[in-house]
Formats: structure tokens, C-alpha cells, sequence
């Protein structure tokens, strides 16, 4: 605790002056303190919950090399998603001599080109029959990917497949490149 310490004084007053008051020194004791403040810090260290990262689990297929068993898609079902360099994203519906469309990663571009051929697959073919391929290109970024799987959670896609670019997809980005068969967008 604290404790008060009072000085001895020496002999008597001199000459009829005042005396000077005592001057007193204190002492706090800091040790119940410290107590006090490592229990606490144990307490809250013990009790707190600390937050796990978290993470997107993906079951990825084994190899297989076997084709006999491959799935048929109408491709009336299929929208596809090129990921391509410096942050570009390019976009297309159906599969044959489609219009490639570029847009970006923000709501108003990825996210609203999902919602919409989502609503006209599912006007057209049912709920849940929507199906996105998505092609990162060798120049991609990684960062690209976890955007559009985060994508594919955030407008409730329940199927999609990340795969590697066809041959013709690559035509497509290079008619594109060329200014042939580009679409407006929408």
C-alpha cells in the first residue's frame, strides 16, 4: 500500500521562529498492481477467441484419362470467364462464335455480367442450371482467381469449373485483339 514517511527532527526551535514544516516523503507500493494487471492480461489472453483464417475449399477432380464419361452441356447453359493479363477479364455466352466482351472485377462489371445471364439461363432452363467455366490465362494473376471464386459465392453459383483455355478460346481473344466479333456488353 502506500506508507508515509515522517523525518525525526533534531533538538529545539531556534530563536522564536516558526518551525519549518516537516517535508514527508511517499512511497507507493506498486506490487498489488502489477498483480492486479497480470491477472487480467491472463484472463483476457485465456478467454479470447482468436479468429482462424479462412479459407475456400475446392474439390478438384483426380486426373483422369478416360473421356468416355465426359458431361454434355447445352451450351445455352455455359457462361465463360477468360482471366486474362494486367487485370483484364474477358466474357462470353454460349460457345459457338460467341461475342467476347471485356469487363472488370468490381460489382458493377464481373457481378452484374453473372447476375444477368444467370436470370436468362434460369428463364430459360430452370433454377440452378447456370454454369461457369472459368479459364485463367498463363498471365493472370493469382489474386484474379480468389476475386472470381469469390465472385462465384457472392451470386450463389453452385456450378462452375476452373479449366485450362481451349484453343479456340485463344481465337476468340485474338479476333477480339483484331477488333473482329467483339461484343457491346450486355
Amino acid at each position: 500500500m502506500a506508507d508515509v514517511q515522517k523525518k525525526e527532527s533534531k533538538g529545539r526551535h531556534s530563536g522564536g521562529k516558526k518551525p519549518k514544516p516537516k517535508k514527508h516523503s511517499t512511497r507507493i507500493d506498486m506490487t498489488p498492481m502489477v498483480d492486479v494487471a497480470f491477472l487480467l492480461l491472463t484472463f483476457f489472453v485465456l478467454t479470447t477467441r482468436f479468429s482462424t483464417p479462412q479459407a475456400l475449399s475446392i474439390a478438384m477432380p483426380d486426373e483422369k484419362k478416360d473421356t468416355t464419361d465426359d458431361i454434355v452441356v447445352k451450351e445455352s447453359k455455359v457462361l465463360t470467364l477468360i482471366l486474362g493479363e494486367d487485370d483484364s477479364l474477358f466474357w462470353f455466352y454460349k460457345v459457338t462464335d460467341p461475342p467476347v466482351n471485356l469487363t472488370n472485377y468490381s460489382a458493377d462489371g464481373v457481378r452484374d455480367v453473372i447476375f444477368r445471364k444467370k436470370k436468362e439461363i434460369e428463364d430459360e432452363h430452370g433454377k440452378g442450371e447456370a454454369i461457369i467455366l472459368i479459364k485463367p490465362l498463363p498471365t493472370s494473376r493469382y489474386k484474379n482467381l480468389v476475386d472470381i471464386l469469390d465472385e462465384m459465392i457472392i451470386t450463389d453459383i453452385g456450378k462452375y469449373v476452373i479449366t485450362q483455355p481451349s484453343d479456340m478460346d485463344y481465337q476468340y481473344l485474338n479476333n477480339w485483339r483484331a477488333g473482329i466479333n467483339r461484343g457491346d456488353g450486355t
